[in-house]
């Protein structure tokens, strides 16, 4: 019995040890669980944070790129219609002076039939008189209208420059300065001429009529000098290529060096290079000033000239610093084939 009610006892008191220990542990088990649903909560927060602001980036990278696109749009719209404004202005000046030299054609053979009426006709006659009258007057539109044939061109060639991207915007307002001088002098050439009368003396007819052929002279050296300066453009971008050249070079011989090559010839194929890109320069900046050395008509002829021998120059020149490249990347190709253990005997078979 006593043995039984220990048994009892032992029994109570494990029990009684048991209930003390679940409370403690429900409320360990409760505290846990809310500590992991803040922390999952604060995790879902965070990561739902993060996610916004990506979001918000690609939204803004897409509204900026789109902008971009719109700017980049709308300035291919304006490219687009200053270039059909310049084709239809050129157009129509072109047409202009189609027409304008078509009537001065008709003239001219109206002129040569009257020349012809006058070499027939008595001297010192009515009918002789009166067609000397017409001579004149025939003579007068002839003047006017070469004129207008002149004005026509200029007003094409003004077209012709504003849209030609080859010069420099220096070099294009002194040309456009340029056609207006001769424009404005031709219009009161027009007005002196539109005055003369079938009464006009013959010496005012023929300074008149020599006076109207150095306007065309001056637009044709106007037309030659904005060639001139075209060209002058197209190589002036190729002479100052020479400097990125050189830094290739440069590049090219520091990384065979790295590498222990001897680069002894390229060093002295790049020392050739400078002087003969300096020499380049020199004659380049020589053939590009001399149009600054025109300062009347009669210095036009002896300057082109002149500007053609320095522009063969420059192209030997070219010509020159090329072949010079072209030695370099020889050799250049030749060391890298050497540092990688191929021969040129390998290489040709490969080839």
């Amino acid at each position: 019995m006593a043995k039984y009610l220990q048994k009892m006892f032992a029994v109570l008191v494990l029990a009684i040890f048991v209930m003390s220990i679940v409370p403690a542990a429900l409320a360990n088990g409760k505290s846990s669980n809310d500590n992991n649903s803040v922390s999952i909560s604060y995790t879902e927060n965070e990561d739902q944070s993060e996610g916004t602001s990506t979001v918000e980036g690609l939204v803004k990278a897409k509204v900026q790129a789109k902008e971009r696109i719109e700017k980049a749009e709308e300035k291919i719209e304006d490219v687009k219609e200053r270039l059909l404004s310049v084709r239809e202005s050129y157009l129509k000046a072109k047409e202009k002076y189609e027409e304008t030299k078509e009537k001065h054609k008709e003239l001219v053979a109206q002129l040569s039939e009257t020349r012809k009426k006058v070499k027939s006709c008595l001297k010192d006659s009515d009918d002789c008189t009166e067609k000397n009258k017409e001579l004149r007057r025939d003579y007068n539109q002839y003047l006017l209208r070469v004129s207008d044939v002149i004005l026509s061109s200029l007003e094409k060639l003004s077209v012709r420059v504003e849209d030609v991207k080859e010069i420099s915007d220096e070099n294009r307002e002194k040309a456009l300065a340029e056609i207006a001088d001769v424009e404005d002098r031709l219009k009161d050439y027009q007005t002196k001429v539109g005055s003369f009368s079938e009464e006009t003396p013959k010496e005012e007819v023929l300074a008149a009529l020599k006076e109207l052929k150095e306007f065309k002279g001056e637009v044709r050296k106007i037309q030659k000098k904005l060639v001139a300066l075209m060209m002058n453009s197209k190589l002036k971008k190729i002479v100052d290529k020479h400097d990125e050249f050189r830094n290739g070079m440069e590049s090219r011989m520091e990384s065979l060096k790295e590498q222990g090559a001897d680069i002894s010839k390229l060093e002295d194929l790049l020392e050739e290079f400078d002087g003969k890109s300096a020499e380049l320069k020199e004659h380049f900046d020589y053939a590009d000033g001399l149009w600054e050395k025109i300062t009347t008509a009669q210095d036009f002829d002896g300057v082109v000239k002149e500007w053609h021998e320095a522009q063969k120059t420059v192209r030997e020149d070219l010509q020159e610093t090329k072949e010079i490249l072209r030695k370099f990347i020889h050799e250049f190709k030749e060391i890298k084939k050497g540092l990688n253990g191929e021969s040129s005997e390998d290489s040709v078979e490969e080839a």
